[in-house]
Parts: C-alpha cells; structure tokens; sequence
C-alpha cells in the first residue's frame, strides 16, 4: 500500500472538478429525504423489528452470569459493579435488576433487560451508518482533508450508508448478541468500538479542514474532544468484552486507507492519538497474553482475601474464564486449524442465514488432513484481502476489518466454545459494507436513472423483508428456551450440551420422565460433563429415588469437586435425610466458593444448630441475613442459636424481626416466649 505512486483518491493531473452544478439534475422524491429522515427511519424500523425480542427468556449462560447473582445485585452499590470482570455488562445489569425493582416489578422481569439491548443495538445501527455516510464522502484535496462538496456523491453515500445500517441491523445473525441478554456484552462492546472509530472520523475532520467548507468554522478544540471521545470509547469497549483489544489496529489501518497520503502522516498527525489508544488497551492485552497473563494474575489474586474463620468470606467469584491458552483438551494449532471451517460458516450466514443455532458445539480438527480445504481457502480470502489493500484499500479495509475483528475469537487463542454467532456482530458490518457498495458499484452501470432506482429500490426492499421475517421468527425461538433447545438439537444431534438443556427445560415444567430422558441422551453423548450428573441427580431426587440422587451427585463431584452448585445441592439433599454433618461438609465447601448467596448460609446455619454448634449456625445465618436472606424462617433459627448461647436479649429481637415478616410463624411466637420467660428468671430487662 506503501509504494503505490497514486493515492486511489486524489485527482489525475490536468483533470478539472465537477462543480455541483454539473453534478445536479431533476430532483426526485428521493433527493428531498433529509438525512435526519434516514436516522429516524433506521430508528423506527430497529426499534420495531426487535421489538419481537422483548417475550425472550434467560436461558443459556444467563443463568449463570444473571439470575445466580439476583442476591449480589440486590444488596450492593452500583459502583461496586464496576471493580468486577467486564464492569460496564456487570453495572448494566445492576441497573435492569434495580430498575425493575424500583418500578415494582421482579428483578428478573426480561423486558428492561431487552429493552436495553436493543437500545444498543438501535444506537450501533445509528452510529455505523454515520461512520459509512462520512467515510465515503472523505476525500483528499492535495494534503489535506475535507468531505466533498457534490451534492450527488453526498446523496448517494446518504444512501449506501442508510442501505448498509439497515440491512446490518436487520440480519438474523444478530439475534444472539441482541436477543441472548448476556450477550449485550458483545453488542454493547460493538457499540464502543463503533463509537471510537466515529470519534476518529470527526478528529479527522476537524484536524485536517479546508478553509473554504463549512468545516473551517469548527472550533481548534474540536480535535481534542473528540480525542477523548475515541479513548474513553475504547476504554468503554474494553469494559464490555476483551475483543476490543483490536481498535489500535482498527484505527491506524481506518487513519491510511481514508484519511491520511502516507504512513508518516498517520504518524505525524495522529500519532498521539493512536499512542493514547495503545496505552488504554496495553493493560488488557499483557492480561491475557500467555507469558505475561499468568503472572499478573496471580499478582492480583495475591491481593486478595479468603474466607474468614466465622464463615463470612470477603471476596465475591470472578466470572469464569473460558478463553486463554489453558482450555483442556485444546490447543492454540488444534483451535487454529479449526477457524477457518468456522469463519466459512459465519461468511455463509452472512449471506445464507439458515441452520442457525444457539449452541454449535463445534469439533475440533485433528489435523491439516482433515482441514485443509477450509485452510486453503481462507489463505486465498487473506492474498485477496491484502491486494485489496494495495489495489482498491476501501474495499481492502472492509475485508481486513472482519479478520481483525475475528482475530481474538478465531485465530490462535483456545476459547471454550469454537463457534458462536455472537462474535459475527460487528465483522458482519463489513460484510454487509462490502455487499451494499459492490451491488452499488453493478447498479451505476445502469446509464438510466429511473430504472436504477427502481431496481435499487426492489433489491434493499426485497432483502429487507426476508431479513426481517428470519429474524422475527429467530426471536419467536427465545420466548421459549424449550424450543430453541430443541431447535439446536435438531440441527447438531450429537450435541450433548443442548440434549443437557432440553433437560433442564423439561425439569423447570414438571415433566420429569422426559427431562431423565433428555439427561440420559446427554450423558451417552459425553459421560464426563458433570453438571449434566448434577442435574441428572436432582430430578432423580424429586422423584424419590435418594439413594441414586445421591449416587450421582458424589459421581459429580468426582468430575469436578469444586462446583458450588453440586456442593449445594448435595447438602441440601442430606439436610433432607438429616444427614446433617455432612451437609455441613457440603455447605462449607459450597459457601467458601460461592460467599454470595444467602440460601447456602441459612442452610449451613441450620445444619450446625442441628449439630449443636450454635456460635457456628449464629456466624452463617448472620452472613445469610446480610446478603439479603433475612426471611421469618431465617431469623427465627438465627434467634434459636442466640438462646442456645444464653443471649436471650438479642434471641428476642431475631424472634420479634421473624414475627414482622411472618405474623403467623407459630415457631417465632413460642421461642419469643421462652426467651422472654428466659429473661425474667434472669431478672433481665427485655429489649
């Protein structure tokens, strides 16, 4: 790109500029539209189409990352939220859980959760069809830049951008990073990047203007502004999802192909810029290296605490991390071989959107033998995309864009999962880009305008609608998690993950028989998942079969003997058989991996009053009620304990905060008399 003695954009020597005169003609309806009309429109028609969104269920992950973490929302700040993994997805979803509360709805009412993502998603639409608009109307008048005056190109970029935003926003391919609610981590982090590329653009403008445009009126501090703009943006980005890691190659590349006649003025001009973005990212990136990631990371878990002795850990679990170069049972070249199938299947959907699936489940390849094919043909893609940076560098840049994109999920690094549609959401832009230009190019051909326009028209209107119908009817799958399983079962059989949720669907409708089944299929599929056995064992359990449930849990344990989800089940199920020691056991372990859910406290104090340790059972059912536990039952054993320790006072104040929450807790009224009968022996004042 370097070498080229012609920049693609500046004018051949001799030649003489159109002037918008000789550009204009009659004006059509077409030419009226306002560009605010276009937004508003994008606006409307977002809105309306995910508005089919707004009935879907948690499933998936989102029990994991949401519906387990109600109680930690529900008793901490909003800023804390910001000192967690991923902190601005972590504080949003604080916001809908507390939002909802304040409305008086439950916390885990879905429509505020979809309402925010399709608040992003509407707003990345907004903002991609600006930056498209504005970067084909840059142009290079000798050195420096400025948007281009003829009223004809602006038009037509008006409308490619329009064209491109609508079709982007519209692909059913977006469905689970908008509709999946957890995966608001993807489409919001889409939404930052697309910020700071459109913060760029306008540091562009306002750096580098010519005096006779309208431009020239724009304030020196403008570039300082929107400086800041494109790094809080990429430090925004960065709080929503790792990916971000790609907008200082993103913006350097953006700065040469549309902006900038040589590298040295990248360089020279916005060089600070690109330095202050690097700097923003550099953290992340050494995080997550192999070399260095590991030692940072230890550093910061060293500055850590751990439970305390009196059962009441100080920290709070990190979300769990699936990517990195430690994933079991995968390796950088197995997962790099891998890829590409997978990025030729996103480049199918892309343009195909059929046999979509929450859940792929994606096969490794063992070798070249078995993947070569696909290796081939994504080394072609690349040759081609590097070409076109030399050749044709807008329509390179698109092309680069989606590989640098993909990059952190589909290359080299092991991720847990090989496929998933979500990470399509913003390479997708360039994608659609690179369609809605190209089929711009074939229609400029055309020498007559109607007809141009008219078959223009059909083709945007024609994709439109079927992407439309797609994705509604791809939403209409997430109202019912039970059908969007089974969806994903039909599509891939041998996918023992979704057999499991089929499962797990069944159980939550009471129909127990086939919810075994569907964990049975599961369990032949791949014998060693755990959380399938935990499961398997609690809907064996509520069907009476104990010694089997029991049988399972502690096979589950064997496969991972620090899920706090086994643990709690399992002490749960001996509490039941008044096995209380070892639900002690069990509690403990549970509580010491998982300090922030109230139910595990309360069942531990319990079994320790059982096992007559009432300081133990005091500590648990105390730590139970500061995390949010403090129903009638809890305080009532939380007085029992206080009297076992012959502190009637405080056991009358717990029997009393029992009695305001359950006025006919019969246990609470006649502790509460005990223990004032206690303190009149005693000669002691009641509290």
């Amino acid at each position: 790109m370097g070498g080229r003695k012609d920049h693609p954009h500046e004018k051949p020597a001799g030649s003489v500029e159109k002037t918008p005169a000789a550009n204009a003609h009659s004006s059509g309806p077409l030419d009226r539209v306002k560009p605010r009309h276009l937004y508003v429109v994008l606006v409307l028609v977002c809105l309306g189409v995910w508005s089919s969104s707004l009935e879907g269920k948690f499933t998936f992950d989102d029990d994991r990352t949401i519906l387990m973490r109600g109680d930690h929302w529900g008793h901490e700040s909003f800023w804390s939220n910001l000192t967690e993994h991923r902190p601005l997805i972590s504080a949003s979803l604080w916001l809908n859980f507390n939002i909802n509360r304040a409305l008086g709805r439950d916390g885990f009412d879905v429509t505020g959760y979809h309402v925010w993502n399709i608040t992003a998603h509407t707003l990345s639409a907004v903002l991609l069809m600006a930056l498209v608009v504005g970067s084909l109307r840059i142009r290079l008048n000798a050195s420096r830049v400025d948007e281009t005056r003829s009223t004809r190109t602006q038009r037509q970029s008006l409308w490619i951008g329009f064209v491109c935003a609508l079709l982007w926003a519209l692909h059913p391919l977006q469905t689970q990073a908008v509709t999946y609610i957890i995966q608001r981590c993807e489409s919001m982090m889409g939404l930052f990047l697309l910020l700071a590329m459109f913060g760029f653009y306008r540091v562009a403008m306002s750096q580098n203007f010519n005096s006779n445009a309208p431009q020239s009126s724009t304030p020196r501090f403008a570039k300082w502004a929107w400086g800041t703009v494109v790094v809080i943006a990429t430090l925004a980005s960065l709080g929503c999802k790792e990916v971000a890691v790609v907008i200082p190659a993103l913006l350097p590349l953006y700065d040469r192909v549309f902006v900038a006649k040589r590298w040295r003025d990248v360089v020279v001009k916005r060089g600070l810029l690109h330095v202050a973005v690097w700097l923003v990212v550099l953290p992340t990136v050494l995080t997550n290296m192999p070399v260095t990631g590991p030692w940072i990371q230890s550093l910061m878990n060293s500055r850590t605490t751990t439970a305390t002795p009196d059962l009441t850990p100080t920290t709070t679990p990190q979300f769990q991390v699936s990517a990195g170069f430690s994933v079991p049972g995968m390796s950088a070249r197995s997962y790099a071989i891998s890829q590409p199938a997978v990025i030729l299947h996103y480049l199918k959907l892309s343009f195909w959107p059929r046999g979509q699936n929450i859940d792929y489940m994606w096969l490794q390849s063992t070798g070249l033998g078995q993947s070569w094919p696909s290796v081939a043909l994504i080394v072609v893609l690349l040759g081609v995309t590097a070409v076109a940076l030399w050749r044709w560098p807008r329509a390179g840049f698109c092309a680069a864009s989606f590989f640098i994109v993909l990059a952190p999920t589909s290359s080299i690094v092991p991720i847990a999962d090989l496929a998933m549609e979500h990470r399509m959401y913003i390479p997708l832009a360039a994608v659609v880009v690179l369609g809605v230009t190209g089929a711009a190019r074939l229609l400029a051909n055309i020498r007559a305008n109607k007809p141009r326009l008219i078959l223009a028209a059909l083709f945007v209107l024609a994709l439109s609608v079927g992407l439309t119908a797609t994705t509604v009817q791809r939403n209409t799958l997430y109202h019912d998690p039970l059908n969007l399983w089974q969806d994903s079962v039909a599509q891939n059989p041998r996918n023992a993950r979704a057999s499991y949720y089929v499962g797990i669907e069944l159980a939550k409708r009471n129909n127990i028989e086939g919810a075994l089944d569907a964990f049975a299929a599961s369990l032949n599929l791949d014998p060693t998942r755990p959380e399938v056995r935990r499961d398997y064992a609690t809907t064996v359990a509520r069907m009476g079969f104990i010694a089997e449930a029991t049988r399972q849990f502690q096979l589950a344990l064997a496969g991972n003997p620090n899920d706090p989800m086994t643990l709690s089940a399992l002490g749960r199920l001996y509490l039941d058989e008044r096995r209380f020691a070892e639900a002690r056991d069990m509690l403990v372990r549970c509580v010491q991996l998982r300090p922030d859910h109230a139910d595990d406290f309360m069942r531990l104090g319990y079994a320790c009053l059982q096992l007559g340790t009432p300081s133990d059972a005091a500590a648990a059912l105390k730590r139970a009620i500061d995390l949010g536990g403090g129903d009638s039952q809890t305080h009532n054993l939380l007085g029992l304990a206080l009297s076992r320790m012959d502190q009637y006072a405080q056991a009358a104040l717990e029997f009393r905060a029992a009695l305001q929450l359950d006025p006919n807790n019969a246990d609470a009224a006649r502790n509460l008399a005990i223990a004032q009968a206690e303190l009149t022996r005693l000669g002691t004042p009641a509290p």
